[in-house]
């Protein structure tokens, strides 16, 4: 379920403001305000949401002398992520008294009216397997930890100039366990989320650990083959202008709608591989899957490839995490 958490303040003089709050058109709240509220509701859905909030109670009496009758939206997250409702929220000020109907950019509600706010949905997970990905599933085998992810995970380290492997590879070393790499360079979370899935269905009492790239990267096709696209602009325009923080707090929800079902054979552990992102999964639900007080500190090259001495570091600290030797 996605968490959503409404908060809203009031000041008024003589009469309080009448308000009904719907979430994806249920109705959470209706009444009258006369201090602050926090409305907290679970959503069953994993999808986008909707936040509409009526305010009404501004009478004549009220408009012709002057008394205030304000609901402030202090603030509303999802998932444990604030969204800025500030820049995306809409209030359609009407039926009001000496006020014609107009549209506001504000989150105090002074007139009766609608205020309005729309997070977007994202893509599916899991996603769909690439053609690299249905052969990759062909060698699937039960192993000690299996590892997914982009380039970060797995490339030809020969042809880019790297000397030594990658932390699945430093896993191994440090560890002599068996450590299989199922990465997939330039792959998508949506991709590689249907891997671990598969993967999960295959064995059981495994680690996987879950690398993911930029979560911008989507799967479109070209010449009628599936691909995992790492082309911006490409994407929905209101999802780049709606940015991580919405985008994060929706897909968190999916992803801990997966990872729920994969921990039930299997210890799953998720990271991302930049840091804007990995603070934003930390506020959610997510977190119990993340792997903690990572550091991106370290020097990336013109790709966003890691340096040797992060593959070292994220490997000791995967290690210590889950409690392997």
């Amino acid at each position: 379920m996605s968490l959503i958490q409404i908060f809203l303040e009031t000041e008024y003089t003589s009469v309080p403001a009448e308000i009904k709050v719907y979430c994806n058109n249920k109705k959470l709240y209706n009444g009258v305000i006369t201090n602050p509220i926090k409305i907290t509701h679970n959503l069953k859905s994993s999808k986008g949401i909707s936040v509409k909030i009526l305010k009404t109670g501004r009478t004549e009496i009220i408009a012709k002398k002057g008394h205030k009758q304000i609901v402030f939206i202090k603030k509303i997250k999802l998932n444990g992520i604030d969204l800025k409702i500030n820049a995306f929220g809409n209030f359609v000020a009407k039926d009001n008294f000496y006020t014609n109907e107009q549209k506001l950019q504000t989150t105090e509600l002074a007139f009766n009216g609608v205020w309005t706010i729309k997070i977007n949905d994202t893509y599916d997970i899991p996603g769909r397997l690439t053609d690299k990905g249905k052969n990759l599933c062909k060698n699937f085998i039960h192993s000690n930890i299996a590892c997914f992810g982009a380039s970060n995970t797995y490339r030809n380290t020969t042809t880019e100039g790297f000397k030594i492997g990658l932390w699945p590879e430093y896993i191994n070393k440090y560890t002599k366990l068996q450590v299989k790499n199922y990465g997939v360079g330039g792959s998508s979370l949506a991709e590689i989320t249907c891997l671990a899935k598969k993967y999960s269905e295959k064995v059981t009492k495994c680690n996987i650990i879950i690398f993911a790239p930029h979560t911008f990267r989507f799967q479109t096709k070209k010449d009628k083959k599936l691909i995992n696209s790492l082309d911006f602009s490409l994407l929905d325009k209101n999802v780049v202008l709606h940015g991580e923080e919405h985008y994060i707090a929706v897909l968190s929800n999916k992803l801990q709608i997966l990872f729920d079902k994969i921990s039930k054979n299997n210890n799953v552990y998720f990271c991302s591989d930049n840091k804007s992102e990995y603070e934003l999964f930390w506020k959610t639900p997510l977190k119990k899957y993340m792997i903690p007080s990572v550091k991106f500190k370290y020097k990336q090259d013109n790709n966003m490839h890691f340096e040797e001495k992060f593959h070292s570091a994220f490997a000791k600290k995967i290690i210590k995490h889950i409690g392997i030797k």
